[in-house]
């Protein structure tokens, strides 16, 4: 018996050697190589600027948008992840818009809406913006800008259709995967089944974002 147990206990320790050792070898390839300068992030960043999952049995939403000044065209993204990091979905957009402050509160608020879409009204969704404005605005923090105001009116109605929903803000550092494919999405750069497959880069964001948060991620 004493045997048998040793043997069990070797083989665990083998196995969380192993597990630990890819872990780790994948996160050295992913900073080693990212163009998105992801070894900068895991070596400067401090632990209040990481991506930090939600709980379990809870969706976050990180979403961004991009606009060129003097565009009349934004683009946005929406990224959803689990308590473990996984990329459950992602969605991009273009629209029309007149500026960089509409932009991001319509990429909060089309968030939204993909979750009245999708039927997910009562589920548990944390989205996270890292436009303060947008996010103090909507959440009624603080007065809303003046360009905010018509359309604050529309997430007021949608909202209380949300008991479980939470708004919030988040460092522009933790939000970089969103980040990465909102521009994507605005230089065109995105495959047309890109979302089915997604790009090598946008997934080791996301591998260095869950990583880093000391999420399991299991990696083939």
């Amino acid at each position: 018996m004493r045997n048998s147990y040793l043997f069990r206990n070797q083989r665990l320790h083998s196995s969380m050697v192993v597990e630990t050792a890819l872990t780790e070898t994948r996160l050295y390839q992913i900073t080693s190589t990212s163009p998105y300068s992801a070894r900068q992030r895991a070596l400067n960043l401090n632990p209040d600027q990481l991506w930090r999952p939600p709980d379990l049995g809870t969706l976050k939403c990180n979403v961004d948008a991009s606009y060129q000044p003097e565009s009349t065209e934004g683009a946005l993204a929406a990224v959803f992840r689990d308590h473990q990091g996984r990329l459950t979905e992602i969605y991009t957009k273009r629209f029309p818009v007149a500026s960089a402050l509409v932009a991001e509160f319509q990429a909060l608020s089309f968030a939204i809406q993909h979750l009245i879409a999708q039927g997910l009204q009562h589920a548990r969704v944390v989205i996270e913006s890292d436009c303060r404005s947008v996010v103090d605005a909507i959440t009624g923090r603080r007065s809303a800008p003046w360009e905010l105001r018509p359309l604050l009116a529309e997430a007021a109605e949608l909202l209380p259709l949300f008991p479980n929903l939470t708004i919030q803000w988040c460092p522009r550092e933790a939000n970089g995967v969103a980040d990465w494919a909102a521009k994507a999405q605005r230089d065109s750069t995105l495959a047309h089944n890109w979302n089915i497959f997604p790009p090598l880069i946008l997934m080791n964001l996301i591998y260095v974002d869950a990583l880093l948060a000391g999420c399991k991620m299991m990696f083939l």
